[in-house]
This record gives C-alpha cells, structure tokens and sequence, in this order.
C-alpha cells in the first residue's frame, strides 16, 4: 500500500503514455488502409457497358413504317400559340392504331392482326382480320346515346337527356337503351319489378313463452304436466305480466291478450354431456314441445329454457328506384308496379338463414314473371334461376 501511495502519481501518467500510443498506433493503420484501398481504386479499369445502344432511325421506330393503316392521319404540322422551340408536333403525339381483341376487350397493336402468326398478346390465340373501316359513332351531347339511336327513339341529340325519364318507368333512358335494351318510349317495356326490390332487415318475433319442465306421469302423454313460463294478460288492470302456467295435451291458451295457441305434442328426451369443469358426464334435459296458432298449421317447436321465434317472419324490402320501403311476411303474394308500368305478382317463398339472411326467394306469379324464381339480396343486384 505504501508503494501505491508514494507512486500514484507516475503510474498514472504512465497509464496515459500508454493510451496515447496506442491511439497513435491506430490511427497509423487506418491512414495506411485507406491509402492501399485509393490505390485500388485508381486501377479499377472502365467497363464496356452490357447494354446495347438502339439506333432510334431504324425502321422498327419508325412510327409510319409500323403501322399497318387504312385511315388517313393527321400529318406533322405546326401548333399554335407555341414559341418556334415547341412547335412541331412530335411521333408521340401521332395516334397509334389499335383494335379491341375479341377475347378480352384489350387493347392490343392493329398490326398483330395482320402478322403472319396472327395471335393476341394478351390471350395467345388467333386473330381474325380487323374491319377495313371504322365505324364512327356521332353522340352530338355527350351523354353516353349515339345521335341516330336518340333520333330513333324520339330523344334531343343535342341535349343530354340520358339521364332523364322518357317513359315514367323509373329507369333512366341510357339503361333502358343499353342495359337493359327496353323501349324507353313504353313505361311496360321494362325488366320485371322484382329487379328492384332489395333486401334490408329480416325481423323474427320472440314468442314470450319459457318451456321449464315437463313432468312425463306414465306413458300417457294426456297425463304429462307441462311446467312454462308465458305472458299473460290481466283484462282487469289491462297489463300483461311473465307467469308460471301448466298445460297438458291439446289443452289451449293465449300468449299476451290475443294469440290463441294449443299444444299439439310433447317429448321427453335427455342426453349425456361432457363438462369440462367437473371433467365428468353429466344428464341434460333438452324435452320439447309442439305448439301452433289455432287456425294455423304452421308448427312451432319449443325446446327446454330455449328462446322461441314466431314461425312468422317480417321481412323488409326497398324499392331501389323510389327508396320507399315495405314489409311482406313469408307465404305472402305481393304486387309490385303502377297502373301506367303495369304490375308484377309475386310469392314469398323462402328465406335463407336467421335474422342476419342475406338472400330471399320470390315466385313469379303474374304472366310476365310467371314460372321464374328471384333471388332477393341485400344488394342491388338479381339472379334469375
């Protein structure tokens, strides 16, 4: 200790010697390394370039020479208003003639319908030879209607109307014109009105009855008890209230003031359960009930402490052209259209799935729709089966 005491000072400021040549020592070998790496970079000999230079004046870029035309184009010509740096029209600017392929709706080059081998770009099969002429289409107002179709049907070639009415029918005169290739002078010549029905919410009843228990007391099903829970009406106060009942066989009752309902069957059932708790099977219960309206035979199954659905369902439905909205219950045979468009009659036939359904069938009933079947979705468009 004595020796570290007396010596402290020089051991330090030869600690220091020591760090300061080795700081020199290293800053020698970067200078060094980086010398050796600028002179191998000073004997990194040029490389030829691997592309290979087009001659733009050859005739395959020769836009005149490539095209295999029977139209007259515009030739190079001076533009207007430009300073003499900008005036001459340039090859990009001269339309390359093209055709639709037959296969895809494609644009592809003209001159592939006149090579030898005569195959689309895009789908590989062959070309037929292109029309020698072009069909010019006049649509004087732009809307989308040539002017000899507007004139045939009694339109303003000069006034865009593709939008509007003609007939009354609710569909514009661009749609039936094109789209749905109707007259748009006769509001009966249209598609069938369930094109534009859509499908918006599907609404099923809870039915306020709780099946709780039955009772099976011997093998006469006359005899079993049904325990339920079921909302009664007390015509004294005017209130309706969830009460305890019991109901046997073919015995009727109300749920709330008016719907007379009458059990038509019961079944005692269990089955064995596996819970994962307990790690143990165990008995459930899962008896049913038959019961229906009185005056109906639509059959509704009441299952043990399930929820139960009035077999009724309220679907709502809106006109797509109008937006006004309307409820048809399923089994129900509906009208749909005016004196002036005529009237398509259809039948509820069935849903597909619960109350988050996407897709409803009508029947065609009327003469125009009759034999058809319609699938009704939550979107704008139709399927016919």
């Amino acid at each position: 200790m004595d020796i570290l005491k007396n010596n402290y000072e020089k051991m330090i400021l030869a600690t220091l010697l020591l760090f300061f040549v080795g700081s020199l020592f290293w800053l020698i070998t970067i200078l060094t390394a980086n010398k050796t790496l600028s002179g191998d970079i000073n004997n990194i000999k040029n490389r030829n370039a691997t592309y290979q230079q087009k001659d733009y004046k050859n005739e395959h870029f020769t836009i005149e020479d490539n095209l295999i035309n029977p139209f007259k184009w515009n030739k190079n010509q001076k533009r207007e208003n430009l300073s003499s740096d900008f005036s001459d029209w340039t090859d990009l600017m001269i339309p390359i003639v093209a055709s639709f392929s037959p296969y895809n709706g494609k644009l592809i080059p003209r001159k592939e319908c006149f090579e030898d081998k005569k195959i689309c770009s895009f789908s590989g099969k062959k070309l037929s030879n292109p029309k020698d002429k072009a069909e010019i289409v006049l649509d004087t107002d732009g809307d989308g209607i040539s002017d000899d179709i507007e004139i045939k049907y009694g339109l303003n070639p000069e006034v865009a109307d593709a939008n509007d009415d003609l007939d009354g029918d609710e569909l514009s005169n661009i749609d039936e014109i094109i789209k749905y290739e109707t007259d748009p002078n006769d509001a009966k010549s249209r598609l069938h009105f369930a094109a534009k029905l859509r499908l918006k919410s599907v609404e099923r009843t809870e039915l306020d009855i709780k099946l709780v228990k039955i009772n099976p007391t011997g093998a006469n099903k006359k005899n079993w008890l049904i325990q339920v829970e079921v909302l009664k009406y007390n015509k004294f106060n005017k209130s309706s209230k969830i009460k305890s009942a019991y109901l046997t066989l073919n015995k009727e009752f109300y749920i709330g003031e008016t719907d007379k309902y009458i059990v038509t069957d019961i079944n005692v059932k269990k089955e064995m359960v596996y819970n994962d708790k307990l790690k143990a099977e165990l008995e459930k219960n899962i008896s049913s009930m038959t019961i229906k309206r009185v005056g109906d035979d639509k059959l509704i199954y009441v299952k043990q402490d399930a929820i139960v659905y009035d077999p009724i369902v309220l679907t709502e439905f809106e006109d797509i052209f109008s937006g006004n909205v309307g409820f048809i219950k399923k089994g129900e045979l509906f009208k749909v259209g005016t004196e002036k468009t005529g009237f398509d009659e259809f039948e509820f036939v069935s849903i597909a799935g619960d109350a988050n359904a996407e897709q409803i069938l009508f029947k065609g009933i009327s003469k125009r729709v009759k034999g058809k079947s319609f699938n009704v979705t939550r979107t704008d468009s139709l399927e016919i089966k």
